[in-house]
């Protein structure tokens, strides 16, 4: 082959070096210098050399397309490998969190026994005396977005009270933005614990969200139902799937699923205003806005827990037997 040309000895003819690189990139090289071979040692007429390179030239594209598929199927079962990777490492870490709230609640009820209940009726709060309070004096005091939060006094200052709230928050609030708060005894330690301790691994503005839903099922039904709720039925908890097993299974759900629907809104990391009268959930901030969806979510769940009952038996139930889909 010399400049792009093979000059066969059967015949003086010379093979176009195009000819010849429709040879190139064949998977195996062993049939391509075969063929060659035969047509310089002129035991091959160049129409049979062509045949031939019609039939290597097709073989070679089936390889090729087998190679392509066998590709694509290999990077198809490396995603499935990843995926399912994924999702167990993801399982992994609910079980873990799971396992966690159950322990820090376990310590709530030990709590609770020396816990004394703190009450004074909210309609004498703007007659209250200005005593200066005690330092460790729980209070409900105003956060800069102008709602109140519940929290504890830790030092006195010349122009108010350095509080730390619930969620590890801290500032300085001056006497009028404080007032006594009406403690649920169960919800004195285990709020605290709860968005103390469980959402320590979580963003700071996540622990303030997660105040809301805590306190509203805690202060409502009691620390033995809201840590029930988080093992009950198939959809009360961390996982859901399969069919509701009852009415308060099915409250679970139609709480995850409006959630869903104001996901934009992140719902499980947006505070918002809300007060607590008459056994329900009252909403403060526009019912369009973000704030106000999401608490209106909560108000639902709230209120359908509020007309369900609460079946023992359906607690801590084997999901893989009573939740599969149908």
């Amino acid at each position: 082959m010399t400049q792009g040309m093979v000059r066969s000895s059967f015949k003086t003819t010379q093979l176009t070096g195009g000819l010849f690189q429709s040879f190139v990139g064949f998977k195996e090289e062993r049939p391509v210098r075969f063929a060659l071979q035969q047509l310089v040692n002129g035991t091959t007429t160049m129409k049979e050399f062509r045949e031939k390179g019609k039939s290597l030239k097709d073989t070679n594209r089936h390889v090729q397309q087998n190679d392509t598929e066998e590709i694509r199927q290999t990077r198809i079962i490396q995603q499935q490998g990843e995926e399912i990777n994924s999702l167990k490492a993801e399982n992994v870490i609910l079980k873990a969190e799971n396992d966690r709230l159950k322990t820090l609640l376990s310590e709530v009820e030990q709590t609770n026994a020396s816990t004394e209940e703190v009450t004074q009726d909210d309609d004498t709060d703007s007659n209250q005396d200005e005593d200066e309070l005690a330092v460790g004096t729980q209070v409900s005091a105003r956060w800069t977005d102008g709602s109140f939060y519940n929290a504890v006094i830790i030092s006195k200052r010349k122009n108010g009270y350095y509080v730390k709230f619930y969620d590890g928050w801290k500032r300085v609030v001056s006497r009028q933005e404080m007032k006594r708060t009406l403690l649920h005894r169960y919800c004195v330690s285990s709020c605290t614990l709860i968005l103390i301790k469980w959402v320590q691994s979580r963003s700071l503005r996540n622990k303030r969200a997660m105040w809301n839903i805590t306190w509203q099922l805690t202060y409502y039904f009691g620390y033995g139902r809201a840590k029930a709720l988080l093992n009950y039925g198939c959809f009360c908890g961390w996982y859901g799937s399969g069919t509701p097993v009852d009415g308060v299974d099915q409250c679970c759900k139609d709480h995850d699923d409006c959630y869903g629907h104001v996901a934009e809104c992140w719902p499980k990391i947006w505070p918002y205003s809300y007060e607590l009268q008459n056994g329900t959930v009252k909403c403060q901030d526009s019912p369009s806005s973000c704030k106000g969806r999401i608490c209106m979510c909560d108000k639902v769940f709230v209120d359908c827990l509020n007309n369900n009952k609460y079946n023992p038996d359906n607690h801590d139930i084997d999901k893989y037997i009573h939740c599969q889909e149908r």
